[in-house]
C-alpha cells in the first residue's frame, strides 16, 4: 500500500472516530436524567439532588419523604413526583420570594398512607404545570397554597380526598393571588379556599368543596359545573359563568352573592333561590328555572337576554336594561320591582308573551325606541314614569296608596285595562295617557291634568275621569261609543279633540274647552251640543260627535272666523284658555310666582331757624343740616338779608322741613314649572336677573339655566336648609324672595 493510500486510509479513520465522539456526546446532552431531592435544601443546591447537577427542562424530578426543596432560582423540570410520606415525615416544595417553578408535565402528590403531610408553598412566587393531582389520605394531607403569587396549569387539576375527611387542599390566602386552570379542575372530596381570583377554563366536577371567600373572584368557563358544595356567599364574592351553554350551579345554600352570566349561550337558573346582585353580560342567554330573590341590583347589559320563566322572580333595587327582559312558557310567578326600572336606549323590556302579574314599588322609565310592554297580567305601581320611549300596560294598573304617581314620560303611555286609583295621578309637562278600557277609571284617588299634557279615551263607551280645576289640557275621545261626562264640569283648558263616537253632556254641569275639533276640523267658537241639547238650545248642534239624546253643551271660547273656511285646517295661530299664557310659543299657567324687591330711599332737609349759626343739626327736628354754612345774626324765618347786620341769608336758614321717599319695586316673575339643569326661557331669565341682584353672580341673562348656575343653586339651598338638588321648585322660590326682601 502505498504511502498516501495509507495516508488517506489514516484521514478516513480519524473523521470516523471524530463523528462517533462528537455524536455520543451529543446523545448524552439531549438525555434527560432522573433528579431525586434525597436531603432538604436549595433547588439550586447540587447537594440537594445527591451531588448531582441542578434539574433542567426534560429532567424528571422525585422528593423524598422528609425532604422540603426551596425554590431559590428560577427551576424546570418535565415533572415532579412526591414520595408518600407515610410515617408523618412531611415533604414538600416551598418558594423563595417571586422565583418561578415551571413543570412542562404532571406534578403528582400521591396518597398518604399515614399522617404524613405533603405541601406545596408557593408563596409569592409563581408556578407553571401540565397538570396536578393532589390526594390526601384518611390521615395525612396534601396541599397546595399560594398568597399573592400565581398557580397556573395548562392541562387538569385534579383533588382527591379520602373517604370520609377532606384532605386534598388548594387555598389561597391573599386577594392577589392568582389560580389559574387551563383545563378540567375535578375536585373529589378535596377542599378549595379562594381569596384571590380563580379561573377554570374546562368543567368543576366532583363530589368535593369550592368555597369562593370575601371579596374572592372564581371564573368557571366550561360547560360543566356540577361540583358537589359550592359556597359562595361571603360578602362581595363574585362567580362568573362566562362560557358558552351553562347550568349554573345551585350551590349548597342555593345563594349567590354576586354572580355574573356572560360569554355566549344559554345560562339555566336552576334551583338558586337568593343572589345579592346579577349582572348578565356579553351575548349570554339566562333563563330562570326557580323562584329567585335578587336582594341588590339587576343589569342586563346591551346584546345580553333575561328570560322569565314561570318563576316568581324579584328584584330589591334598581334594574337596569341594556339589553332583553322577557318571558317565557307560562304566566305563573308574579314578578316584583323593588326598585326604579330603567331601560336605556336600545334596550327592550316585554312582558307580554305570557303576561305575568307585575309589582313596581319605585317607578319605571323607557328611554329606549322599542315599546315597554308590561303585559295583560295585573300589575301595581308606586312611583313616577319616565323617559322618552312609550310604555303599555295592556292589563290592569293600580296606582297604589302610599304616593302620587306623576307621569313624565315624554312618549306615550297607554293603559288598556283599568287605571284603579288607590293612589293619586298627575300628569307632567309633554306627558301623553291614553285610556283604552270601558272602565278607563276607577277608585278615589285624585287624577291631575293641568299641565302642557294631552289624555286620550280610546276604548268602547267610558265614562270621563273627572279631572281637579283647573281641568283637563288637551283632551281626544276615539276609539268608539259614548264618552259620558256626569260627574263634575268638563274643563279643557285647551284642545278638545272628538274623532270618533259621541260626547254626551248632561244638562246641569257648565262645560267649558278652549278650542273644538272634529278629527283635524277646527270648529268656531260658541255654545256646543246634540238636537237635544237643553233650552236655550246650543248654538252649533251636532250629533255626529255629540250624543243626540244629551240635553248638556259646552262652550268653545276660541274659534275660526267661519266652519265652512277652515274645515280641516289646523289654525296655525296658538291661542290660550283663561287659565293660560302663551310662553315661547306655549301655554303655561298663569298662576306664576313673583319676587319683589323694594327699595326705599329718604332725603331729608333741614327746618329754618333749627340749621341756623352753623348747626350741623336741626334743632327742632334732629335732622341733618344740609348745605350750611355760617347764618347771619336775625336770619331765618323767610328773610332774605339780615336786618341786624345787612348780611345776605342763605337758603339753608329758610329751608322748610322736606321729607321725600322712593320706593323702587322689582317684579320676578319665575313661573309655575320647576326650573332646572336644561330649562329655557323667561322664567330662566327672571331667574337669571334675580341671582344676579342677590348674589352677584354677573351671570348672562340668556334664559339658559345650565350646570354652573345649578351647582351655584345648590350651595344656595344648602347654605338656607333646603333639599341641595339644583331643582328651583315652590320653597326655593319662597325662600328667595323672602331673601330678596331682606
Amino acid at each position: 500500500m502505498s504511502k498516501i493510500l495509507k495516508n488517506v486510509l489514516f484521514s478516513v479513520g480519524m473523521f470516523a472516530f471524530v463523528f462517533a465522539i462528537v455524536g455520543a456526546l451529543s446523545t448524552n446532552k439531549a438525555e434527560a436524567y432522573a433528579r431525586t431531592a434525597s436531603v432538604s435544601g436549595a433547588w439550586g443546591d447540587t447537594a440537594t439532588w445527591g451531588n448531582n447537577s441542578v434539574p433542567v427542562a426534560g429532567d424528571t424530578v422525585t422528593i423524598n419523604a422528609a425532604v422540603t426543596v426551596d425554590v431559590d432560582v428560577t427551576a424546570v423540570a418535565a415533572s415532579i413526583v412526591f414520595v408518600d410520606p407515610a410515617a408523618g415525615a412531611g415533604n414538600g416544595l416551598t418558594f423563595t420570594g417571586t422565583n418561578t417553578l415551571t413543570v412542562s408535565g404532571a406534578i403528582t402528590v400521591p396518597l398518604s398512607s399515614g399522617v404524613g403531610t405533603t405541601t406545596i408553598a408557593v408563596g409569592t412566587g409563581t408556578l407553571n404545570a401540565g397538570s396536578v393531582s393532589i390526594t390526601g389520605g384518611a390521615s395525612g394531607i396534601g396541599s397546595m397554597t399560594v398568597s399573592t403569587g400565581s398557580i397556573t396549569t395548562t392541562g387538569n387539576f385534579t383533588l382527591a380526598g379520602a373517604t370520609a375527611i377532606t384532605k386534598a387542599l388548594l387555598t389561597s390566602t391573599d386577594a392577589d393571588s392568582t389560580i389559574s386552570i387551563g383545563g378540567n379542575f375535578v375536585n373529589t372530596l378535596g377542599t378549595v379556599t379562594n381569596v384571590g381570583t380563580m379561573t377554570i377554563t374546562g368543567n368543576l366536577t366532583g363530589a368535593g368543596t369550592v368555597i369562593n371567600d370575601t371579596n374572592a373572584s372564581l371564573h368557571l368557563n366550561g360547560t360543566t359545573n356540577t361540583v358537589t358544595t359550592l359556597t359562595a356567599t361571603a360578602g362581595g364574592n363574585t362567580v362568573t359563568y362566562g362560557g358558552t351553554a351553562q347550568t349554573v350551579n345551585p350551590t349548597t345554600a342555593n345563594t349567590y352573592y354576586n354572580l355574573i352570566l356572560e360569554g355566549s349561550g344559554a345560562k339555566t337558573l336552576t334551583g338558586i333561590t337568593t343572589i345579592n346582585g346579577m349582572q348578565i353580560n356579553g351575548t349570554a342567554v339566562a333563563t330562570t328555572a326557580a323562584n329567585i330573590a335578587i336582594a341588590a341590583n339587576l343589569i342586563v347589559s346591551a346584546g345580553a337576554t333575561l328570560h322569565l320563566d314561570a318563576y316568581s322572580f324579584s328584584v330589591g333595587t334598581t334594574s337596569t336594561i341594556y339589553g332583553t327582559v322577557d318571558t317565557t312558557t307560562a304566566a305563573t310567578g308574579t314578578k316584583t320591582f323593588s326598585g326604579l326600572v330603567t331601560v336605556y336606549s336600545g334596550g327592550s323590556f316585554s312582558l307580554t308573551a305570557f303576561d305575568p302579574a307585575t309589582v313596581f314599588s319605585a317607578g319605571v322609565t323607557n328611554n329606549s325606541a322599542t315599546l315597554m310592554n308590561m303585559g295583560s297580567g295585573a300589575s301595581t305601581l308606586v312611583g313616577n314614569i319616565g323617559g322618552t320611549g312609550s310604555i303599555t300596560w295592556e292589563g290592569a294598573l293600580e296606582v297604589l296608596v302610599g304616593g302620587t304617581t306623576t307621569n313624565n314620560n315624554t312618549g306615550t303611555v297607554t293603559v288598556t285595562g283599568t287605571l284603579t286609583l288607590s293612589g293619586g295621578w298627575i300628569q307632567g309637562t309633554n306627558s301623553s295617557l291614553v285610556l283604552g278600557s270601558t272602565t278607563a277609571t276607577a277608585g278615589a284617588g285624585t287624577f291631575v291634568a293641568t299641565l302642557a299634557n294631552t289624555v286620550t279615551y280610546s276604548g268602547a263607551a267610558q265614562t270621563i275621569q273627572t279631572v281637579a280645576t283647573p281641568g283637563y289640557y288637551n283632551l281626544i275621545l276615539g276609539g268608539s261609543g259614548v264618552k259620558t261626562a256626569t260627574a263634575s264640569d268638563l274643563i279643557v283648558n285647551q284642545t278638545l279633540t272628538i274623532n270618533a263616537g259621541t260626547l254626551s253632556l248632561a244638562t246641569a254641569n257648565t262645560n267649558t274647552a278652549n278650542k273644538l275639533y272634529f278629527v283635524t276640523a277646527y270648529q268656531v267658537s260658541g255654545t256646543w251640543g246634540s238636537t237635544g241639547s237643553a233650552t236655550p238650545a246650543a248654538t252649533n248642534e251636532n250629533d255626529t260627535y255629540f250624543t243626540a239624546a244629551a240635553d248638556g253643551m259646552i262652550t268653545i271660547a276660541t274659534g275660526p272666523v267661519s266652519n265652512s273656511a277652515n274645515n280641516g285646517n289646523i289654525a296655525a295661530i296658538i291661542t290660550c284658555g283663561p287659565a293660560y299664557t302663551l310662553v315661547n310659543g306655549a301655554c303655561v299657567a298663569t298662576v306664576v310666582t313673583t319676587i319683589t324687591e323694594v327699595t326705599t330711599t329718604t332725603t331729608t332737609e333741614a327746618a329754618a331757624g333749627g340749621c341756623s349759626g352753623g348747626n350741623l343739626f336741626n334743632t327742632s327736628t334732629g335732622a341733618a343740616c344740609v348745605n350750611n354754612p355760617t347764618v347771619p345774626v336775625g336770619c331765618g324765618g323767610g328773610k332774605l338779608f339780615s336786618p341786624v347786620n345787612g348780611q345776605a341769608c342763605p337758603a339753608s336758614a329758610n329751608t322748610t322741613v322736606t321729607t321725600t321717599t322712593t320706593t323702587t319695586t322689582t317684579t320676578y316673575n319665575l313661573g309655575t314649572l320647576t326650573l332646572k339643569n336644561g330649562s329655557r326661557g323667561e322664567s330662566v331669565k327672571e331667574l337669571q336677573k334675580l341671582l344676579n341682584k342677590v348674589l352677584k353672580l354677573g351671570l348672562v341673562e340668556d334664559g339658559k339655566l345650565g350646570p354652573k348656575t345649578i351647582a351655584v343653586i345648590k350651595k344656595w339651598q344648602k347654605d338656607h336648609n333646603l333639599v341641595a338638588d339644583g331643582l328651583v321648585g315652590a320653597k326655593t322660590k319662597a325662600a328667595m324672595k323672602t331673601e330678596a326682601e331682606k
